[in-house]
Formats: structure tokens, C-alpha cells, sequence
């Protein structure tokens, strides 16, 4: 609960005490029975006290644990506007407990406009950018002055520094290019290398090593390096003994080619291994002994050669090659000695040609005939040769075929061979150009305009499809040619329809009906028997007449007839039902009745003679059908009653035809 509220709370107690206090100041001093009722007067008073204190704190506490937070608020105020950045003030009051509350509006906060700011140059002061309040116009970001300067470049050296000399660098301003700095760049004093070894010291001979500057290559420090002696090895083999000869060793340094020791190293000696040769039809076989550390070698156990064994067979001879007796040995490798040899030669046969083939001159080519022997295969010397040549025959062009030229094609002629193939050199060729015609454009409709359709057009070549670019065009919508015509029409039953039409001249899908009337004209002067009843109506068909234009129309209908007698007259208009039967001379009336459905108006009536007028409005979409009847149904019920003069007028009323 709020402060507020506790506050109230603990005035309320304190004026409860208060006024408890002031009952027992003011009661006199008394004795032990008066003071035992002055205490039981304290008593109630203190009850009634603490009575009307509990019904306060019920009455602050209404809205209970809830702190006015059902959200039903109303009657909301603004006592103060809140600013950018100071709070608000409001008013509403709680729903619950009718209290009136003071609620904040938070502070609205500023709303930013940057101020461009101006650069500095080299002679003119800047400004820079800041920002404003453009509800309070409170400066946010104050704008500075920007003192005029250079802007210096970076360090451009003039003169490097060495070891021993300094050197010299500037700036310059990259917008005027004024010298804004200079300073001496100082010398960068000697920087000494490692040591580096001059001359190597070798087993006899000093070294030396130095150290230079790193930055100009002056040579700091010198020093000898002493010899380093000599470093003897073991035994080397200068040259390696073989099988008959000693070789040579010696001991050298490991760091030059001086020699100290020298000895000789004994022979080895052969050691051979053995190979067994086998004989062949031209060699002996034999055992082979040779060393495996020199060409030294010997052959033991020879065994005598064999001899060649022959096969032979027989070569026919050719057109162009002799016949032979082949003999091969079946044991020696080929092309070793002896292994194969010839003789028994035949003579050659020579070619045995046929009568040859003809082959006709062309168009380009020269004819002749093909000799071809018949023993030899093809492609071997003298197979076959060429004789009899002919001349080719040239090429025979007819009169020529024309093709026409067309807009974008020229036209020519074509004269083709009549002797060579297609694709063949000269076969055909192309002569007599004539230029293309160009393309002559004519206008064309391509769909006529109707009273309620645009048509189109456009002009298109009258030789080919091709469409003048740009040309086509709409052709615009006639609209309709709308004239008025009276039109009767006789229905049957005594009835006739005028009616009132408009129609377009220059289409059929245009057609208003604004007004159609329908005329019953009757005078009967007949008797009717007791509880007979007749009828008389009209059946007013309409379908032939087009009301596409309105969706409801006006209908205005009037009837009288006089009687003679106490007769009973019914009248209806219905939008169906049987026509033959309601006119129909059937005994009973309820028959009559049960044929009429979809009533839009109505009259039952005995009076001797009846006027009936009624205009009414009927939605085209309710009527079942495109007929609407009248019907005329009396009934007698006394003898001899005649009834005359029926007439029944009925106007539909479609309005103008809209446009």
C-alpha cells in the first residue's frame, strides 16, 4: 500500500486515541463503584473507537492489495506537459474506488538536428560539427573552433645519415606544400658485425678473421688464427691388389693430401666357379671355369656338338615370286648358322589379267578400264591397271528454274546438271539476281469493331506476314444505335401485350424492354348452375422479350367487374402454374385454386362491383419463370347469377434503357 495511504492510516489511529484520552480526562474524580463504570464507559468507548477506525482503514483499503492496478482507469488528465527532459504530470481516476490519482509522463528526451561543421585551412579557421534540440533548441554538442594550420606530411628525408656524418629531414603541408618542420637526423654511429673468417686456417699455414660495420663495411677488428696441424687417419688403400698383383696403403691427414706412412698389400688370387655348356647343332659342349674377380678362365669335359635336324616344306610360286623348298632345323635358334636354307627353285608365274571392268566418263572425271589379274590379291605389285581412258563429258545445264524474289529475298535462277549427283563440284549454280521487292504494307483489320468492343488494325504486308512496326492500332467500339418501336403481340385468352422496345440497329445483344401492357377484355353473359364454378385469365409470357438491363421493375395492375347476384370473385397474379387447368370448366373451385402457386397479389371479394388497383415492385430474380398469369375465378351460389364486363390492365414498368 502506498505511503499515502499508511499515512492516513496512522492519522486515523491517532485521532481515535485522541478523542479516547479526551472521554477520560473529563470524567471527575470519583469512588471504586463510580470509577468501576467510568472504566466500563472507557471500555465501550474504546470499542466504538476502535469500531469507526477499522471501517476507515476498510474505506482507504478498497481497492485492496491491488494498489490501482486493475488498469480501469478514466477521466485521464494532463496537469503538467512533459518537456525533453523534465517528467509530467497527469490526473485519472480509479474505476474501482472513484479515487482521483496523479500519475508521471515520462520526459519526451531530445530530438537530435546535426550542425555541419566547416573545415580548417592553412590561413582560415574551421568549425566543428555539433549538434541541437530542434524541439528545445538545448545545444547538445557544442561546435569549436577549429584553428587554421598546416597539415604536415610525413618525414621526407633530404640527406641519409651514415655513421659518422648526420643527416636531414623536412615536412611539408600537403596543401599549400610550405615547409612546416625541419631536423638533423643524427649520425648512426658504428654497428660491429660478428666475426668473420678472412682466411681459413689450414694444418701448416695461419688464418685470420675480422669485423666490420654493419652500416659502411669499415673493418673494426683484425686477428690471426693459428695453424691447426696436421690430423693423421688410418690405414688407406691407395690401389687394390687383384688376383696376380699386390696393391699399395698409406695413412694421410683428414684435412689435406700430405702423405706419412706407405706399405704394400698381397696378391688374392682366382677364385673361380664352374658352368656347364650344353652342345648345340654347331658347338661342342663343354664345363667353363671362370674367376669372380677377373677375366681369367678355362673350359674342362667337352662333349662333341650335335649336327642340324631337318624339316621341309614346300612355297608355290607367285605371279611375281619364285616357288622354293624350305628346310629348317628344328633344334638351332633362328637366324643362327645352318638353321634354315632353300633350293629347289620354280619360275615365277606371271599376272593372268580378265577382260576387264569399265568405268563411264563423268561430268568431271575421265573414263577407262580396269585390268585385274585373277591370281594375285589386291594391292600387291601388277594386281590390277587402268587403260581405255576416256574424256570426261562436261557438265548439261537445262534452261534454268526461276525463283521469284521476295521482300527481303532476291530472286534468281538455277541451272542444275542433269548428269551429276547433288553436292558435286558444278552440279548446280545460281545466275540473273534480281533484288528483293521490299516490303509494300497495306492497312488490315484484323478484328471489326462492335457497338460495345473495340475492333484492331494494323498494316501489314500484302505480299507476307510482316507488320509495319508501330502500325497497329485500335479501331474504337461503334456504340450502340439505340431507337424505340411499339410491338404488339396477341397472347390468347382475350388478352393483348403492347409493348414499348428498344433495340440497337447494329446489334443483336442489345435489346431494353422499358414497358410492357397487358390489355383483358372480356364481356360474358352466361348463367351458371348452383356450385359451378368457371374462369376466365390471361397468360402473360414475356420471354420473348429481353429485360437483361434491370434486376427489378414496377408493375402496376387494375381489374373491375360487375355481377349480377350474390357471387364470389377471385382474383390473382402468380408467377406460375397451369393455365389450362385454372381456365379450365372443372367442377370446383378448390381444383382451380391447388393449380396457382408463387402469388403476387390477390383479391377475394362479393361486393356487386369491384374496382382493384395496386401498384407493387417484384424482383425479376423471385419469379420462377418467364410467364405471369392473371386468373379469374368466380364462384355461384344461387341459380341464374350472371356476371359481365371483366377487364384486367397490367403495366411492367423497366425504366429507360441505360446507356
Amino acid at each position: 500500500m502506498p505511503d499515502k495511504y499508511f499515512a492516513d492510516y496512522r492519522l486515523t489511529k491517532q485521532k481515535a486515541r485522541v478523542i479516547i484520552n479526551m472521554y477520560a480526562i473529563a470524567l471527575p474524580p470519583c469512588g471504586r463503584a463510580e470509577k468501576e463504570i467510568i472504566m466500563t464507559k472507557k471500555i465501550k468507548l474504546t470499542v466504538l473507537a476502535l469500531s469507526v477506525l477499522l471501517s476507515i482503514v476498510m474505506l482507504l483499503s478498497a481497492c485492496g492489495e491491488g494498489e490501482h492496478t486493475h488498469g480501469n482507469f478514466t477521466n485521464e488528465q494532463i496537469v503538467l506537459a512533459p518537456t525533453c527532459t523534465a517528467d509530467g504530470k497527469g490526473t485519472h481516476v480509479c474505476g474501482d474506488c472513484q479515487e482521483t490519482l496523479e500519475f508521471t509522463i515520462p520526459a519526451l528526451g531530445h530530438t537530435e538536428v546535426i550542425d555541419a561543421g566547416v573545415d580548417y585551412t592553412c590561413t582560415e579557421d574551421g568549425i566543428s560539427e555539433g549538434k541541437h534540440c530542434s524541439v528545445c533548441n538545448e545545444v547538445l554538442v557544442a561546435q569549436t573552433t577549429l584553428p587554421a594550420a598546416h597539415r604536415p606530411s610525413e618525414w621526407q628525408v633530404i640527406k641519409a645519415a651514415s655513421c659518422e656524418i648526420d643527416g636531414y629531414r623536412i615536412k611539408t603541408c600537403t596543401a599549400c606544400e610550405e615547409q612546416t618542420h625541419s631536423e638533423v637526423i643524427a649520425k648512426l654511429g658504428h654497428a660491429e658485425s660478428d666475426w668473420v673468417i678472412i682466411k681459413a686456417a689450414t694444418c701448416e699455414n695461419e688464418g685470420k678473421k675480422q669485423t666490420t660495420c654493419l652500416n659502411c663495411e669499415t673493418v673494426m677488428q683484425s686477428v690471426t688464427i693459428d695453424a691447426l696441424g696436421h690430423d693423421k687417419t688410418d690405414w688407406i688403400t691407395t690401389t687394390a691388389p687383384t688376383c696376380t698383383s699386390s696393391g699399395l696403403k698409406h695413412k694421410g691427414c683428414t684435412r689435406c693430401s700430405e702423405t706419412f706412412e706407405q706399405t704394400s698389400i698381397a696378391s688374392l688370387g682366382h677364385l673361380c666357379t664352374d658352368t656347364v655348356v650344353a652342345p648345340t647343332c654347331t658347338l661342342d659342349g663343354y664345363t667353363s671355369h671362370d674367376c669372380t674377380r677377373c677375366d681369367y678362365s678355362y673350359t674342362t669335359d667337352t662333349v662333341t656338338k650335335l649336327g642340324h635336324n631337318y624339316s621341309t616344306s614346300v612355297v608355290a610360286p607367285t605371279c611375281t615370286d619364285r616357288g622354293y623348298t624350305q628346310h629348317t632345323c628344328s633344334r638351332c635358334a633362328v637366324g643362327t648358322d645352318g638353321h634354315d636354307y632353300r633350293d629347289t627353285y620354280v619360275s615365277p608365274l606371271g599376272h593372268q589379267y580378265d577382260n576387264g571392268v569399265v568405268t563411264a566418263p563423268t561430268c568431271l572425271d575421265r573414263g577407262y578400264t580396269t585390268y585385274t589379274c585373277i591370281r594375285c590379291e589386291a594391292g600387291t605389285e601388277g594386281h590390277s591397271y587402268k587403260d581405255n581412258y576416256e574424256n570426261p563429258l562436261g557438265h548439261q545445264y537445262g534452261i534454268g528454274v526461276v525463283t521469284q524474289p521476295t521482300c527481303t529475298e532476291r530472286g534468281y535462277t538455277t541451272y542444275t546438271c542433269s548428269r551429276c549427283e547433288a553436292g558435286t563440284e558444278g552440279h548446280s549454280y545460281k545466275d540473273s539476281y534480281v533484288d528483293a521487292l521490299g516490303h509494300q504494307y497495306a492497312e488490315k483489320i484484323l478484328e471489326n469493331p462492335t457497338c460495345v468492343k473495340a475492333g484492331s488494325k494494323n498494316k501489314t504486308c500484302v505480299r507476307c506476314p510482316a507488320v509495319e512496326p508501330g502500325s497497329a492500332e485500335a479501331i474504337p467500339a461503334t456504340g450502340h444505335s439505340i431507337s424505340p418501336s411499339i410491338e404488339t403481340k396477341d397472347m390468347g385468352y382475350g388478352t393483348t401485350r403492347t409493348a414499348t422496345v428498344y433495340r440497337c440497329a447494329g446489334c443483336t445483344e442489345y435489346v431494353h424492354v422499358s414497358k410492357v401492357v397487358f390489355s383483358f377484355d372480356k364481356s360474358p353473359a352466361q348463367r351458371i348452375d348452383s356450385h359451378t364454378g368457371y374462369s376466365y385469365g390471361m397468360s402473360l409470357d414475356y420471354s420473348d422479350l429481353t429485360t437483361q438491363s434491370v434486376d427489378s421493375f414496377h408493375l402496376y395492375t387494375a381489374f373491375s367487374f360487375t355481377k349480377t347476384g350474390d357471387l364470389e370473385a377471385h382474383y390473382w397474379i402468380a408467377s406460375k402454374g397451369n393455365m389450362d387447368k385454372a381456365i379450365g370448366f372443372f367442377s370446383g373451385i378448390d381444383e382451380k385454386f391447388a393449380t396457382i402457386g408463387n402469388e403476387i397479389d390477390s383479391i377475394h371479394t362479393q361486393e356487386e362491383n369491384k374496382k382493384h388497383e395496386k401498384s407493387i415492385t417484384v424482383d425479376k430474380n423471385e419469379l420462377t419463370s418467364s410467364n405471369i398469369y392473371f386468373v379469374f375465378l368466380n364462384q355461384n351460389y344461387f341459380n341464374h347469377m350472371v356476371v359481365t364486363n371483366i377487364t384486367a390492365t397490367a403495366t411492367f414498368d423497366f425504366g429507360e434503357p441505360k446507356t
